[in-house]
């Protein structure tokens, strides 16, 4: 191919940085599985980015192919630093870290800067060569992209029928609720909160003061309870439905049907049937929203952009911003530490509306990020490492788990007494008032491999109960969550649904409906991990 021919064909390549942009886009929703009907304003962000650079350094340099060519290297710089960072964070030379913002953004932005620069560019052999380079490489990119997401989409559709409601539960039992007096009932779900002995073993903490405000309240404390499954989801959808899911085909991955067995459950809608109104909490983590309830609450205190905006300024340069505590966002650390003290300031104040309510608040917390100090004062988060995956296949040392963990479990112990004795005192009829872990701590979990992770430490949850002194003779100390609407129902309702055996599964987080029965192995407790 000769330099006319090159020539020619690179006069409609420097299109290229319009296509880095939407990849970035589109590989987001890609990863995450998120609508395409919520991509529109990330789109036009970052083509309107391309577009004006494009035109800026056209007017500069009077060559498309050197004003395409620094607008790649700016987006770089400006929406990749994130990702970079990522890798990077945990750069050292001996003990000194270089991976920190204050050296890597400007190492970044020189290095990217440097290939940019006019002396860069006047010692290249062939620029036409690059465009053309680059234009491919994107385009075969952005197909690999999204045939490797075509492939998935077509393997969960195999073998999930059309309809979410394909996700099944084992039982089909008909719910029957009878009773003259409603009392109010508080579900609330702290993500990750870990059973005694655990936190004892694993965390060097002792949780006795908690447990004994609790007890001096009336509560019982089920100190042998496990979670039914690994994944809140799961966990979440089994509890609220009152039996174990039914399991289907390993490659099916769509968490579409597990939503619909969340957002209507069986207690929602039985509670529903006689007069109750539900009441939710903003959790941050959409797939447990209840978005819809009769009053959905919710903090405003953060930068109102949707999940793949949050997730673009993630892998952007904004990353800096949201690490120092300047900018918050609903996917970052700042925006989980508003949503926490939200919920758990405002849940003092649900008691006092009308009614028979029912109030569902799940909280991510004491799961990462570690963000909070035991006063309730923000604090950048003690390692980038732990997220949303836990302790999962992160660098992170134990050290920075324990201590950022204590410090978000601490603070939110005080905010529920708070909450308890508010709601107690506020109660014309004695509530039911369940705090119960969704699954316990993950220092030791992996989301894709059940040989690495401990079920003791991840199946061991806290689980209290504050009921009618009828409901408390029918609880015991290895109650799971699959059997407390179920003690609740038989209890206040005179519903007759007895209880299931108390079984824990795990499955993974691709195959999260294959499960494994890892009862037996949720009494073995693991060695503690060293730093």
């Amino acid at each position: 191919m000769n330099k006319k021919t090159l020539s020619h064909a690179s006069s409609w390549l420097f299109l290229y940085p319009f296509l880095f942009a939407v990849y970035l886009v589109l590989e987001l929703s890609f990863k995450f599985d998120f609508a395409f009907s919520t991509l529109g304003r990330s789109l036009a962000i970052v083509l309107l980015f391309v577009g004006l650079c494009m035109i800026g350094f056209y007017k500069l340099e009077r060559s498309w192919e050197r004003a395409a060519f620094v607008t790649t290297l700016l987006f770089f710089i400006l929406f990749y630093y994130g990702l970079f960072y990522g890798v990077a964070w945990k750069w050292r030379i001996g003990e000194f870290r270089i991976g920190r913002h204050e050296i890597l953004f400007p190492l970044w932005v020189v290095l990217l800067s440097f290939l940019g620069s006019r002396w860069a560019w006047r010692h290249f052999r062939a620029p036409q060569l690059i465009t053309t380079f680059l234009s491919v490489t994107i385009v075969i990119a952005m197909i690999f992209s999204a045939g490797r997401y075509g492939v998935r989409r077509l393997a969960g559709a195999s073998v999930l029928p059309a309809q979410p409601a394909a996700i099944s539960l084992q039982h089909d039992e008909e719910v029957k609720l009878a009773g003259a007096t409603l009392p109010d009932i508080y579900y609330i779900i702290p993500d990750s909160y870990a059973r005694a002995d655990v936190l004892e073993r694993f965390f060097g903490f002792d949780n006795a003061d908690f447990l004994t405000a609790l007890r001096e309240r009336g509560f019982y404390i089920a100190d042998e309870s496990r979670s039914n499954y690994v994944q809140t989801a799961l966990s979440l959808a089994s509890s609220l439905n009152m039996d174990y899911l039914e399991a289907t085909p390993a490659d099916a991955g769509d968490r579409d049907a597990l939503e619909q067995l969340l957002r209507h459950s069986k207690v929602r809608q039985s509670l529903a049937e006689m007069g109750y109104r539900v009441i939710a909490f903003e959790s941050g983590y959409p797939i447990t929203e209840l978005g819809d309830a009769d009053v959905y609450l919710h903090s405003t205190d953060y930068l109102n952009v949707n999940a793949v905006e949050g997730l673009l300024l993630i892998n952007s340069a904004a990353v800096i911003a949201m690490d120092k505590g300047w900018l918050s966002v609903p996917v970052a650390g700042r925006a989980n530490f508003t949503q926490v003290q939200y919920a758990l300031k405002q849940l003092p104040e649900v008691a006092q509306l009308p009614g028979p309510k029912f109030v569902f608040m799940h909280i991510v917390a004491p799961h990462p990020p570690f963000n909070v100090t035991r006063t309730g004062s923000f604090m950048a988060p003690l390692s980038p490492d732990f997220g949303s995956l836990d302790g999962d296949g992160r660098s992170g040392s134990p050290e920075v788990y324990v201590s950022g963990y204590i410090e978000k479990l601490l603070y939110t112990n005080q905010r529920l007494l708070t909450a308890v004795d508010a709601i107690l005192d506020q109660s014309e009829t004695p509530p039911v008032i369940i705090i119960q872990g969704d699954h316990g701590s993950g220092m030791l979990w992996s989301v894709n491999s059940m040989a690495e992770t401990c079920m003791w430490e991840r199946a061991a949850i806290f689980n209290a109960y504050y009921l009618p002194v009828a409901g408390l003779d029918r609880l015991y100390p290895t109650i799971t969550p699959v059997n407390t609407f179920r003690v609740i129902f038989d209890t206040v309702f005179e519903s007759h649904l007895g209880t299931l055996e108390d079984l824990t599964y795990y499955s993974s987080w691709q195959r999260p409906y294959q499960f494994t029965d890892v009862t037996a192995l949720t009494d073995s407790p693991c060695a503690v991990p060293e730093n």
